[in-house]
């Protein structure tokens, strides 16, 4: 009985160290995609496609997307991007990039209530509020170095 007993505590023993590595890799995976979302939030290469001031229907022609309607710089931040639409799926840009791949960030958007057609005096665009400053996440810091005086932009 005791040459079994031995047995099973070795049979345990490596059960328990097969459950530990896997659980020690599981969480090596877990921070390493943390590490890449983050690393690739922020990521401008899609300032090459804006169009020029001068030319403002280069947008229609733009290679981002049939989706981008408009392009927001606002002065004195790093809100530098490109607006989509996609009336029939509002939060389609809400977790990815102009190509459609997944970014934490996601891209700005226009509200499906709002109409690039038809415009009106209020446009509601989403973004989100990145803590790194990007998206609007430089809005917050203007505003509070006294930069931004009216709430409207």
């Amino acid at each position: 009985m005791k040459q079994f007993w031995k047995i099973m505590n070795i049979v345990y023993e490596k059960i328990v160290f097969a459950v530990f590595v896997v659980a020690l890799l599981v969480v090596i995976y877990a921070l390493y995609d943390t590490w890449y979302v983050f690393d690739h939030a922020s990521d401008d290469s899609y300032l090459r496609f804006k169009p020029d001031r001068v030319n403002a229907a280069e947008i229609e022609d733009s290679p981002i997307t049939a989706d981008m309607v408009a392009w927001i710089t606002v002065d004195d931040t790093n809100i530098d991007y490109p607006v989509l639409y996609t009336p029939y799926d509002e939060q389609k840009y809400l977790r990815k990039n102009f190509d459609g791949d997944y970014a934490l960030a996601g891209t700005l958007f226009l509200s499906a209530d709002s109409d690039p057609v038809k415009p009106t005096v209020n446009m509601i665009i989403y973004g989100h509020n990145m803590k790194d400053g990007s998206m609007f996440g430089s809005l917050k810091q203007i505003w509070r170095n006294g930069k931004l005086t009216d709430p409207y932009i």
